[in-house]
């Protein structure tokens, strides 16, 4: 951190974000006063990851004397994720500020200390509401954000102006969080505006954030929800089911009319719309529960309703796919839960997912058992002990865990097993390729164009590169689609349970994660694998708790298209520039 050359400097503070150790503090803040402004804000960045508050009499003086914009933002970011006791007003009296609405560094504070846990600021709603008519488009951004995250706190008057914006923003990235926000508003005065919007001509973006609001279903009309379940963008079918489910003008005979449906998506919401308002007409989605598709069996099973299906949900226990097996768990355990189970032995269903001794549904299993721990009983914590001294580390290191944990919380004799350290990476083999990394990933979607970064995830970018180069990537299963979130692969299972024999470590260089992130899917810190994924849109939450490696540069539009059960065909590199 004292290198002549302020870029090393710069890499060596954003790479110490990676490390959970407050001894860092004090190599840290001297680079506060450095004369790069990137030195500066790379050194803020990795304040605000260390986990106590240690640096805070040093992010505090700074912020006093900072004038760098960036370098600001990222003490504020800091601050939010240090300062629980910290509210917005008192920043800024603090810093010896006024509360300036178009003040992107102060909004960026309110953003992170409110997903930290910061006691709920009811004028945060007015002060993000004025920023939202801010020139500076990054103070525009927070705020919408802001906005998305708070809790339902908004005046008649806050709803309307909300409303009134939401209607205006014309940005997409700033639409998806102020529609998000939309749930604190009261719809029925707006029932005319919200139908008009549930149309084709929509992008599918702004109509998933629309059909996951809570309300909807109370204030949007039947047809405009229906014509959206033969929609041909992935996640809107199914969430357009789940809001005619619960509407109260809504009939079977309204489905009489929609043309044919072209994907599996549609053919599982349309049938489980009709099994569910017509308990006798569940043909098509007990044939779509046996068909040849192991994705297309998997979603019928998560739309089968509570009055049947568990004997089916029973006999995919055993079915040739992990992802079918691990679902069915799923679906029994969450009937369990719910006491929608008509077997009059629920332990029975535990114990026979006991017996599968797969990993997979053992993970279901044991974390049922860890949301549930007075169901726990000996004959579970002997087969899942038993069962946890046969799991090859680190290759089933989530279940592993998860039983861990079980058998502890239970105080059941339990000794865990050595765990080996991450791997290195080849740094010869990365500087042979150079500072960004141009690949090409090929899908049964369509093909992405990636530049991965080793200069900030080496560990992430050598591992990925050398399973691509086996041969291991190819023909896995995108396992995991969440729409307006992620899409994740490599899993060597398919459901997103498995793993290789060696992990990674947590690298948190890079800590904003945007639409085309590349990210490892990781079970806690150090336990970066096989599995990574790609978010559809910016996603705060993610911010310094996964690694970045990568970036999708062409192809976004493939991202967005990917189903769940598609395929990755190869991934190469492009050059090695």
């Amino acid at each position: 951190m004292q290198h002549p050359d302020p870029f090393i400097r710069q890499l060596a503070a954003q790479h110490a974000a990676s490390f959970n150790d407050t001894l860092l503090c004090d190599c840290l803040t001297p680079l506060l006063d450095d004369t790069v402004a990137d030195v500066r804000q790379a050194a803020a960045y990795a304040i605000g990851q260390l986990p106590a508050q240690r640096c805070q009499a040093a992010i505090n003086a700074h912020l006093e004397k900072e004038a760098h914009p960036s370098v600001r933002y990222a003490l504020y970011t800091a601050a939010g994720k240090q300062a629980k006791r910290f509210t917005y007003e008192r920043i800024a009296e603090l810093c010896d500020l006024p509360i300036e609405p178009c003040n992107d560094a102060l909004l960026a504070f309110a953003f992170t200390a409110r997903m930290h846990g910061i006691p709920d600021q009811n004028t945060l709603v007015a002060r993000s509401l004025n920023a939202l008519k801010c020139a500076n488009i990054e103070a525009r951004n927070q705020a919408a954000w802001l906005l998305s995250a708070l809790p339902n706190v908004f005046s008649t008057a806050h709803q309307a102006s909300l409303f009134a914006a939401w209607q205006q923003e014309r940005d997409l990235n700033l639409a998806i969080p102020l529609t998000r926000a939309l749930r604190n508003v009261n719809l029925s005065m707006y029932q005319h505006e919200v139908d008009s919007v549930l149309g084709a001509s929509t992008p599918a973006p702004i109509l998933i954030e629309l059909l996951r609001l809570p309300q909807l279903f109370e204030v949007a009309s039947v047809v405009p929800l229906t014509a959206l379940l033969i929609h041909p963008a992935p996640g809107i079918p199914a969430l357009a089911g789940k809001q005619l489910q619960q509407h109260s003008a809504f009939t079977q005979a309204d489905l009489n009319h929609l043309l044919v449906a072209e994907t599996s998506e549609s053919r599982v919401a349309i049938a489980q719309l009709r099994c569910t308002s017509a308990p006798s007409d569940c043909t098509d989605l007990m044939a779509l529960a046996n068909s040849q598709n192991a994705w297309e069996r998997t979603a019928a099973l998560l739309a089968l309703p509570s009055h049947l299906g568990e004997r089916a949900l029973m006999a995919a226990l055993n079915d040739t796919a992990a992802v079918v097996k691990s679902t069915a768990a799923e679906v029994l355990l969450d009937r369990l839960s719910n006491g929608q189970i008509r077997l009059n032995y629920p332990d029975s269903i535990r114990t026979a997912l006991l017996k599968t001794r797969d990993s997979g549904v053992i993970a279901v299993l044991a974390t049922h058992l860890t949301a549930q721990p007075d169901v726990v009983n000996s004959a579970l914590l002997t087969g899942l002990n038993s069962f946890a001294q046969k799991l090859e580390l680190p290759r089933d290191a989530e279940t592993y865990h998860l039983i861990a944990g079980v058998l502890e919380t239970a105080n059941h004799a339990f000794e865990r097993k050595a765990e080996g350290l991450p791997i290195s990476p080849d740094f010869n083999y990365l500087a042979a390729l150079g500072d960004t990394i141009a690949c090409e990933i090929i899908t049964s979607a369509g093909t992405l164009r990636c530049e991965l970064f080793p200069l900030h995830a080496p560990a992430s970018v050598f591992s990925f590169l050398k399973l691509a180069e086996s041969g291991y990537y190819d023909n896995k299963f995108v396992h995991r689609v969440v729409p307006q979130f992620v899409i994740q692969s490599g899993c060597p299972r398919g459901d997103g349970w498995g793993g290789v024999d060696y992990v990674i470590r947590s690298e948190f260089a890079l800590g904003t994660y945007r639409a085309g992130s590349m990210g490892m899917a990781s079970a806690g810190r150090d336990t970066e694998s096989c599995q990574w994924f790609i978010t559809h849109t910016a996603t705060p939450h993610l911010n310094g708790r996964y690694s970045i490696f990568g970036q999708v540069v062409e192809g976004l539009e493939t991202v967005h298209a990917t189903r769940r059960g598609d395929v990755i065909q190869s991934i190469r590199l492009v050059s090695r520039n």
